[in-house]
């Protein structure tokens, strides 16, 4: 099962029996920050698609010996590096 179709399950179920608690939405924004995003790259920035940040100011990125983070320092949201 993916994230995405247990986030589905999740939502339908609640739904169908009239429920939504502030534990189902914790669990499904926990879900959803799983789910890789693509980072919005410029020639000066990295941004997190979720929270904002500017993660140049985070990591040295002109250290080539410095990988990429998959998970926001700020949010932890996955992150998607492939800039396709």
């Amino acid at each position: 099962m993916t994230y995405e179709e247990a986030i589905l399950r999740i939502v339908v179920h609640n739904a169908i029996h009239g429920r939504t608690t502030e534990e189902i939405k914790m669990t499904v924004e926990a879900l959803e920050k799983q789910i890789r995003q693509r980072v919005e790259i410029t020639d000066d920035c990295c941004i997190c698609p979720n929270c904002r940040i500017d993660m140049m100011g985070v990591y040295d990125f002109s250290n080539y010996h410095t990988k990429a983070p998959s998970y926001c320092p700020e949010c932890g949201q996955a992150l998607d590096w492939s800039g396709d």
